[in-house]
């Protein structure tokens, strides 16, 4: 049971990663855009409605994950926090 619930952690901080990189890349973006020209609305835009859905997906998630994986998951991030990792 601990190797699925590992797998699914590591799985879940893949795509979270993912998911903050494209965030990063669109601020980047924006910075870059002519204001003027207000085509950085659109991606900060799609920057928060990206973030809605993740904090929505993670509270999801976490409702519906048994208790003894949310302590599991909660000890790896400790640990990666502690490591200096980001997950």
């Amino acid at each position: 049971v601990e190797a699925a619930w590992h797998v699914d952690f590591l799985e879940h901080n893949a795509l979270q990663r993912q998911k903050r990189l494209r965030s990063r890349a669109l601020l980047s973006l924006a910075l870059l855009a002519e204001p003027m020209e207000r085509q950085w609305r659109e991606i900060y835009l799609d920057v928060a409605w990206s973030a809605w859905q993740q904090v929505i997906g993670d509270e999801r998630r976490q409702r519906e994950m048994p208790k003894a994986q949310q302590m599991y998951e909660k000890v790896l991030r400790d640990t990666h926090e502690a490591m200096g990792l980001n997950c």
